[in-house]
């Protein structure tokens, strides 16, 4: 009797941890395949038929539609450089020079509702055919309620958000040239 009371015991404790470890993998978005660079995570065989099953699940799970083939790649963020987390009532200074891509896009969401930023503007975001360059090839957007000079994505309301790097036709997406690929900073410059 005693010896059945265990292996119930233990049992139940396996699968409370197993099913806990796989909401945690999933809930925090940790696929097999995931890539991280500083605070952007994207993940290369999302959407492909051959993606692991917590990938998949991460996906499904979000809702999002994540981009197929192989010549794309979507990078998210949920935080700053310091590991604070992304807030629409604050200001951020996204900066950098982007991997090589025939075009890329930089946009808000909110991290509640999963829908894009709304503001007066209906800007929830840059591509790389509007955004202005400087002289080196690198480019700085700010994220802000208050107007700012230059590229510029109006913030409204509060909360948490994330920000999505989208690029396309790129090498990175391939795996080629992804060790030296370089991803834009996120630093967080106040909040009202």
């Amino acid at each position: 009797m005693l010896f059945l009371l265990q292996l119930v015991f233990v049992t139940a404790l396996a699968l409370a941890l197993g099913i806990w470890s796989a909401f945690h993998a999933v809930d925090r978005g940790l696929g097999f395949e995931a890539i991280k660079r500083g605070n952007w995570v994207a993940w290369t065989h999302a959407g492909m038929p051959d993606a692991d099953p917590y990938t998949r699940a991460t996906f499904a799970r979000s809702g999002e539609l994540p981009l197929v083939g192989g010549q794309s790649i979507t990078f998210s963020a949920a935080a700053d450089d310091e590991d604070n987390p992304l807030l629409r009532e604050c200001t951020y200074r996204v900066f950098g020079k982007a991997p090589p891509a025939q075009w890329w896009t930089l946009t808000a969401y909110d991290a509640r509702s999963r829908l894009a930023v709304e503001n007066p503007s209906e800007r929830p975001g840059f591509s790389s055919s509007e955004a202005i360059y400087k002289r080196d090839g690198s480019f700085e957007i700010r994220l802000s309620s208050q107007p700012q000079a230059g590229n510029w994505i109006p913030m409204t309301g509060d909360g948490p958000m994330r920000l999505f790097l989208r690029f396309y036709d790129t090498p990175v997406a391939l795996g080629s040239k992804f060790e030296g690929a370089e991803l834009p900073r996120i630093v967080r410059e106040g909040c009202a």
